[in-house]
């Protein structure tokens, strides 16, 4: 299998923590960091998975720089 690194953005809402992976715009929850991160590997194999069996495009990544 091939390997990809994808970026994990997690954060705490309320007693969750929510993950996400901003490339695939996919995401996931769990009761700690870890979990949260578990579950968001586990969808974006899903995610994976899917794209490949129905023979669709990644999105493409886009960087763009903002002065704040």
């Amino acid at each position: 299998m091939e390997m990809k690194t994808f970026t994990a953005v997690i954060w705490k809402e309320n007693k969750e923590y929510v993950s996400v992976c901003p490339e695939l715009d996919v995401s996931s929850f769990g009761s700690t960091k870890k979990k949260a991160l578990e579950n968001l590997k586990e969808a974006i194999e899903l995610y994976l998975e899917t794209v490949k069996e129905l023979k669709i495009k990644l999105p493409a990544t886009t960087v763009i720089p903002l002065k704040v």
